[in-house]
């Protein structure tokens, strides 16, 4: 009897490590999907309500870090910012409910992404709201634009 249990029991245990290694396969090859189409330079432009507030400027995006993305305007075109944001690699998108801006070395400025997108590995688009806005965390701020190639 303690055989059977015992052969049970390794049977079990292979099941259990094959399953494993399966679902590990399948969320390395999305991460890996999501990843090429992350990285790079964009071309976008800042809408406030559905109104342009500031024209064509560059924005880079890094690969991924385990699940997230690193976003900025090193130029400092439209705002000086460089945020970590999460990464769901099944629907291409990206987001933070808040975020430390990297770049202001005096004190830590909040940023928050509700929402963003990578649209066909050629598009992106983002909501941004920053803390040192004049009402922090009052404007909503669209990002969008395409890849430069």
């Amino acid at each position: 009897m303690n055989k059977i249990i015992y052969l049970f029991a390794i049977i079990a245990t292979m099941v259990m490590i094959a399953s494993c290694e399966k679902e590990d396969f399948q969320d390395n090859n999305i991460e890996e999907q999501f990843s090429t189409s992350v990285p790079g330079s964009w071309e976008v432009k800042a809408y406030l309500n559905d109104s342009i507030i500031y024209d064509t400027f560059n924005i880079f995006t890094s690969g991924i870090s385990g699940d997230s993305i690193v976003i900025n305007d090193t130029i400092v075109n439209f705002w000086n910012f460089q945020v970590k944001a999460s990464v769901d690699g099944k629907s291409n998108t990206f987001q933070t409910k808040l975020s430390t801006n990297e770049l202001v070395n005096d004190f830590a400025i909040g940023v928050k992404i509700p929402v963003g997108k990578i649209i066909d590995s050629d598009s992106i688009y983002m909501e941004m709201q920053f803390e040192d806005d004049i009402t922090p965390f009052g404007n909503t701020y669209q990002i969008k634009g395409h890849r430069v190639k």
